[in-house]
């Protein structure tokens, strides 16, 4: 990533020169960032110490930079390159902890196929999870450049236990070079060290295949709550909380007792003794299950490499409809909405080939698609083959698109979310 950054740093650099911030602040900044860095060599394994040192001292100042000034972040998300990294950094304090600990890996192996070539600059690892930092380049400027079936498996070839993935891109503006993440999150711990990334730029018929080597294996922080707490009434067992480099996870399961279904937990948060907040995960992989156990896991940022002597675990909303009613129910012949828990949504239709769509007034802090599976007549699960989400600003209307397939007559969709709050201060002590 090194060579990378310093590209960027000098391209930018000239722009950076009318910008209006005090530069003796920004000398601070610098210079706390240096005394970070400096002030943790023991922590540094020997082999990550030869290849970064450079890199991490100017990553750690740029860290430094971004966070101390609102001016200096908004002009490098501008910059190809730097804008992920600088959006990285401002949106998950997890990662960008792994970085100024010199936990993340530095990698820096590429492969070039034609006009191409993919880098993978760094990895960040632990047992339950992998985020890849990678660089992908054209000769000539290309219109959606972007890499496409991404797989990643062990050098033997053997598949890993993955349980998510994400991954972003830029816009389809003409570009020789992005910088961005592959996201992977695994079922189960991970002992490999060894691994292989296969990525395709399918328009122009490129294959890449990388091996790549990672030796960070951390292991995870777990505490055992066992403890059931209420949100107006609904009660609500917080089973445990662990903590990886790269995220935390918090595992709860609802008591059956409850008169209404919860479906989301909207704010669940870490806070230490001095107010410090982890918040959830705001691009990525938010929540998963429940699974056959009625167990759901929600993702917070990471505060793995902090050492708080108190640690509180908070949350204050949670969407909820009655119980028995988390569903809804249209007629598709008609155009109707038969049954919505609290009537949120309206316009209701369905082009005849398999595309339905429905509107809700806009609600600033609803983001969620509302359904994940849909029934016919009979409760047989339909193929929800793609979802859409168009936000009409000027309206203040959200529509959500749907393709179910060709169906007649009544369908039902599972609500996994729904904008209906119940709200309630609640706040777990984990340490």
């Amino acid at each position: 990533m090194k060579d990378s950054v310093n590209r960027e740093l000098e391209n930018w650099k000239e722009n950076y020169n009318n910008l209006d911030i005090d530069l003796d602040e920004i000398d601070h900044a610098i210079e706390s960032g240096f005394s970070k860095a400096k002030g943790r060599p023991s922590r540094w394994k020997p082999f990550f110490m030869s290849a970064l040192t450079a890199a991490a001292i100017l990553l750690f100042s740029f860290v430094a930079l971004v966070n101390f000034s609102s001016t200096f972040s908004e002009q490098v998300s501008k910059v190809s390159g730097l804008g992920e990294l600088a959006d990285l950094v401002s949106r998950d304090k997890g990662l960008q902890s792994a970085y100024e600990e010199g936990y993340a890996e530095n990698i820096g192996v590429s492969e070039r196929q034609g006009n191409f070539e993919l880098t993978i600059d760094d990895v960040v690892k632990d047992q339950f999870g992998m985020v890849i930092f990678y660089t992908l380049k054209s000769e000539d400027p290309v219109s959606g450049l972007k890499l496409d079936e991404v797989e990643l498996t062990t050098q033997q070839g053997e598949e890993l236990p993955i349980g998510s993935s994400g991954m972003s891109f830029p816009g389809n503006s003409e570009r020789k070079e992005y910088s961005s993440t592959i996201e992977y999150f695994f079922t189960e711990p991970i002992k490999s060290e060894k691994f292989v990334l296969n990525a395709n730029i399918s328009e122009h018929n490129q294959e890449f295949s990388i091996e790549f080597e990672t030796k960070n294996n951390a292991k995870p922080v777990t505490y055992d709550i066992n403890k059931t707490v209420s949100i107006e009434g609904q009660k609500i067992i917080v089973n445990s909380v662990t903590i990886n480099p790269i995220r935390t996870s918090v595992e709860i399961q609802h008591v059956e007792g409850n008169n209404m279904k919860i479906l989301n937990i909207d704010d669940f948060k870490l806070v230490d003794g001095k107010g410090e907040v982890w918040n959830g995960i705001t691009n990525g992989t938010t929540k998963s299950g429940p699974n056959d156990e009625g167990l759901v896991t929600y993702y917070l940022q990471s505060n793995y490499f902090e050492k708080p002597q108190e640690l509180y675990l908070e949350f204050s909303k949670a969407q909820a409809v009655p119980k028995g009613e988390g569903y809804m129910k249209f007629d598709v012949n008609n155009e109707k909405i038969l049954f919505d828990p609290y009537n949120k949504f309206y316009d209701f239709e369905y082009d005849g080939h398999g595309s339905i769509s429905l509107s809700m007034d806009k609600i600033d802090e609803y983001y969620s698609s509302p359904f994940t599976k849909f029934y016919d007549e009979d409760g047989n699960e339909l193929d929800n083959n793609s979802s859409s989400h168009m936000s009409d600003d000027q309206n203040k209307i959200d529509t959500f698109k749907y393709v179910v397939g060709k169906v007649d007559g009544i369908i039902k969709a599972e609500l996994s979310s729904y904008p209906h709050w119940i709200e309630e201060d609640v706040r777990i002590r984990i340490k």
